[in-house]
């Protein structure tokens, strides 16, 4: 799995920067975006063996809310 991590907040300002990156996508790949309040307190193992279970989408969002609200107690 790989993590990215947004470092620069888009629109503030007159110009914006952002970084772009290229890779390749398999059928079943999902990316996740997301904050440092997830990633800052769930490792990427523990996400990744959270979303397997889920049935959709919506239900897998939630439990890694879960999940990260519970880490930071």
């Amino acid at each position: 799995m790989h993590r990215y991590i947004l470092r620069r907040a888009l629109g503030i300002g007159p110009r914006t920067e952002h970084d772009l990156a290229e890779m390749t996508s398999y059928e079943g790949d999902v990316f996740i975006m997301s904050n440092s309040g997830l990633t800052g307190f769930v490792n990427e193992k523990e996400i990744v063996e959270q979303q397997r279970p889920e049935p959709d989408f919506e239900s897998a969002s939630a439990a890694l809310v879960d999940t990260a609200s519970r880490a930071r107690g």
